[in-house]
């Protein structure tokens, strides 16, 4: 925001006013805008007419500290962008020819390695046990040979394995798992409860847990770590020492000297590397839980599959090689009409990624907010595929106050597809239920105000519940179909609803300054 007290333009011969102080923590500027980007060799800046804003075509965020990019365009601008915008903000000191004479080096490096793996490749293909290699096919694009094998595996020489599940039935090891639903349907506590679950060792709601206290590594992307993460997994019960957290903040880009440039979320379509080093590092971590995955794809168009097939893959890789799996909450998208597998947000890719998906929803046989259903998407390797009933309750944590947490229910045949339908029937019956509360509150007042003590009995009497009724006449206030005032009853000051020709019967009138409405 510029300072409240402009000062002239320090240019000479310029008598407009300077732009003061445009972000906070940094020195006024005292050249105005015109002269401002003359100095600073700039084009055309986009203003917002209080401080430069984004490079970035059609943003108007203002930019980040040393930086001509806000932070969220700043993670989406090409690499060779940001060497740019860093050399220009000092933050670069190789010469243009110097990155040359490195670029150079590396690729004699590149090269050399490639020719030995060519060499040994050539020699003798290492080729996985169970695979007979049947051809190799060289192929020459420019100047370079590119080698491709195709092995086969015979049947009769697999050894088979049994399937290992984290959570018996429920999640395949070292696969993706999806925790799908809308938001506030208890999908992260849910997670949450699972985290506590496989580092303490407890059982699960509805077996026992065969594989004892193992560590888990959390992305929480939405939630803070001290005021929510951490209180939520003490109400859990989760072993603590075996959860390894993190966070919005917990990758680093750095420059060649070292330099950190930025702090930015998890990235899996250039992550999965990084993150299996970190696996290595920690080879006894059995889960891993990103918390959402939605919007964790950088600049990937998550709606196309060309796209996110290749990252799935890479993912699928590493979850197999590493024996890790993956439980992922993702949202649903706007497709009410569609089946639950077609309401994963994002490409078919997304839907079919993970092994088993579990829709978290409102309990569609309970009126209570609290009550939610686990149901499944999807469980290609599981026989039974019941549901589990669950509530959400807040309980006291040592030095963080209350928080929510799982109680689980009974289980329950509906699958996902029967939980959306039933919760649109209910949906539309309380619609209809309130439309006939509505009908029966107009014809009520038609001819003259009533209170809305004799209105309430008159709907109970009706047999429509007090959330009904209540909402019905909520919502013709709003709309101005009817008013509801204070009046004299009897002695007392009672609540009363009238359409608003009857407005006159009461000491305010329509156009006239309206009192504070009753509460439902």
């Amino acid at each position: 925001m510029a300072t409240a007290a402009a000062t002239r333009c320090t240019h000479p011969e310029c008598f407009n006013d300077a732009m003061g102080q445009v972000q906070p923590g940094n020195p006024p500027i005292d050249l105005c805008l015109t002269h401002y980007k003359k100095a600073k060799g700039i084009g055309q800046p986009k203003t917002n007419g209080q401080a430069i804003v984004c490079a970035r075509k059609n943003c108007q965020n203002p930019p980040r500290q040393d930086s001509d990019y806000c932070l969220s365009c700043y993670r989406k601008i090409t690499p060779e962008a940001k060497i740019a915008d860093g050399r220009k903000h000092g933050k670069h000191l190789l010469t243009p020819e110097d990155e040359i004479k490195v670029a150079n080096l590396k690729a004699m490096e590149e090269n050399a390695a490639y020719q030995e793996a060519l060499e040994k490749r050539e020699k003798n293909l290492e080729v996985e046990k169970g695979r007979h290699e049947i051809i190799r096919h060289v192929e020459e694009i420019g100047e370079r040979q590119f080698l491709t094998q195709i092995t086969v595996i015979n049947a009769d020489e697999v050894q088979v394995v049994p399937l290992e599940w984290l959570y018996p039935g429920r999640i395949p090891a070292g696969v993706p798992t999806f925790y799908v639903g809308k938001p506030g349907n208890a999908k992260s506590l849910s997670v949450t409860d699972l985290v506590a679950r496989v580092s303490s060792g407890a059982d699960f709601p509805d077996c026992k847990n065969p594989n004892g206290r193992r560590k888990v590594l959390m992305y929480a992307g939405e939630d803070p770590i001290k005021q929510v993460v951490i209180p939520r997994l003490k109400a859990a019960g989760a072993y603590l020492p075996n959860v390894k957290l993190l966070d919005g903040k917990s990758f680093k880009v750095l420059s060649q000297e070292g330099e950190l440039l930025d702090k930015r979320e998890i990235d899996l379509s250039q992550d999965i590397p990084v993150i299996n080093h970190l696996i290595v590092e920690y080879p006894d971590i059995a889960l891993l839980v990103i918390d959402p995955v939605t919007g964790c794809f950088g600049s990937k168009n998550t709606n196309k599959d060309e796209e996110m097939r290749p990252v799935f893959n890479e993912l699928k890789d590493m979850l197999e090689k590493r024996n890790l799996t993956l439980v992922a909450v993702a949202h649903t998208n706007k497709r009410s009409d569609a089946s639950a597998i077609h309401q994963i947000q994002g490409c078919s890719s997304m839907a079919a990624a993970p092994r088993a998906a579990w829709l978290f929803s409102h309990d569609p046989d309970s009126d209570d907010e609290h009550a939610h259903v686990m149901t499944c998407i999807k469980g290609n390797w599981a026989e039974k595929h019941d549901g589990l009933k669950l509530f959400t309750h807040a309980v006291e944590v040592e030095g963080a106050g209350k928080h929510p947490m799982i109680q689980w229910g009974e289980s329950t045949p509906m699958q996902a597809d029967d939980a959306n339908q039933a919760l649109k029937e209910k949906r539309e019956t309380k619609n209809d239920k309130r439309g006939t509360a509505k009908t029966l509150i107009l014809a009520l007042i038609h001819d003259a105000p009533m209170t809305s003590i004799d209105i309430y009995k008159a709907c109970e009497q009706a047999g429509l519940m007090e959330k009904t009724y209540k909402r019905a006449a909520q919502d013709l206030t709003d709309e101005l179909t009817i008013i509801r005032r204070q009046k004299q009853y009897h002695g007392k000051m009672v609540w009363w609803m009238a359409l608003p020709q009857h407005a006159d019967q009461f000491e305010y009138k329509p156009d006239s300054k309206i009192p504070e409405q009753e509460e439902l």
